[in-house]
């Protein structure tokens, strides 16, 4: 996939998903190692329940992924197209 972005010039990547604090934190690390830039979706991306229910475990997690990536607003991310 990585060869193919950078084929088509694509340097950046924007990331949504379930499961923030495993599969695309994942994701973010396999980007960021192939050389792209990362942004997080923050409507658009939900965690565990645990966490998801935990204002503060969720304020850490979303701490933890701004130092992988941009996190922006889904309309942040609308106004980028």
């Amino acid at each position: 996939l990585a060869k193919d972005l950078k084929l088509a010039e694509i340097d950046t990547i924007f990331l949504t998903g379930l499961v923030g604090n495993f599969c695309v934190e994942a994701s973010a690390k396999g980007a960021l190692e192939n050389g792209f830039k990362v942004i997080f979706v923050k409507e658009c991306i939900c965690f565990l329940p645990d966490i998801e229910n935990d204002i503060s475990k969720k304020e850490e997690q979303w701490k933890h992924l701004s130092e992988l990536g941009e996190v922006i607003t889904l309309e942040e991310a609308k106004s980028r197209f």
